[in-house]
């Protein structure tokens, strides 16, 4: 049995787009071995995005103190949630979790207001991209990227750089490098912020085959002095659970971190990588 293999991104049936029951994940976790394992399912603000109204906090949370009793004493369960962030819903992401009982707050961005379409879906991504500019596409990207940080609500930054997923084919013509000098600026602040960055083991699924977000940028944040790393399979069956973290651990390691950031109550503790 692995001494430390988590997994903080994972979706249950609470989750629009997952079906999977707490238990069903909590099952396939003993079976493979997971030290850890964090639920956090999306709950989306805008009425335009699809998954919008179909979070139950309380429903989930039943489940979750269900799950807790039966199987809190063989495996570290903690409850989250995924919001997506846009710069226009802070107050709402605000009301939305004060009061409630997560042990992580996680902000991804999936949505993308300006082009009303989600920007990691099979689905929405073309759309976004084949109707307007890529590097316009991409910059509206990292503008919510840099509110996710500025707004200050999120213990997590969830997969960072997601938009490749599904629009690798129109990022193609575009030249990083003219963008170097805006990942620098994100990468600062995310330094500075105390946020905590998700290694989404995802991405060896999809292109670029890597973590969001990749290596080199793991890389400038860790020589910025940044150490406050989380790891997360975004499984959303129980047969994806735990896929690829051996390897996202292993970009971990090789940027020189040794320790893996932790979350509950929303307090942030570390768990040495074994």
């Amino acid at each position: 049995m692995k001494t430390f293999f988590p997994d903080f991104h994972v979706h249950s049936r609470h989750s629009l787009d997952s079906e999977a029951e707490m238990s069903a994940h909590c099952e396939r976790a003993l079976q493979i071995g997971l030290t850890h394992l964090t639920f956090t399912d999306h709950l989306e603000l805008d009425p335009r995005n699809p998954m919008f109204g179909c979070f139950d906090y309380e429903k989930a949370r039943a489940d979750f103190e269900e799950v807790s009793d039966k199987y809190g004493d063989r495996i570290s369960l903690a409850f989250g949630v995924e919001i997506t962030c846009q710069a226009s819903l802070v107050e709402k992401i605000r009301d939305a979790t004060a009061g409630k009982e997560y042990d992580v707050v996680m902000g991804s961005v999936h949505f993308i207001e300006e082009f009303g379409r989600d920007i990691s879906s099979r689905t929405g991504t073309p759309l976004v991209f084949e109707q307007n500019d890529p590097a316009l596409v991409y910059e509206k990207y990292l503008d919510e990227i840099e509110a996710s940080i500025e707004c200050s609500l999120f213990d997590v930054l969830g997969h960072i750089g997601i938009v490749h997923r599904h629009g690798a084919p129109y990022l193609a013509s575009l030249d990083f490098g003219a963008f170097e000098p805006r990942f620098r600026r994100i990468a600062e602040a995310i330094a500075k912020s105390g946020v905590a960055v998700e290694i989404n083991a995802s991405g060896f699924n999809h292109p670029p085959n890597t973590t969001y977000p990749d290596e080199k940028f793991l890389r400038t944040l860790v020589d910025m002095g940044f150490t406050n790393v989380t790891v997360g399979s975004d499984a959303h069956r129980p047969e994806e659970l735990g896929a690829h973290i051996d390897k996202a651990l292993e970009i971990i390691r090789r940027c020189g971190l040794d320790e893996i950031a932790c979350f509950k109550n929303r307090k942030m503790t570390k768990c040495k990588l074994s």
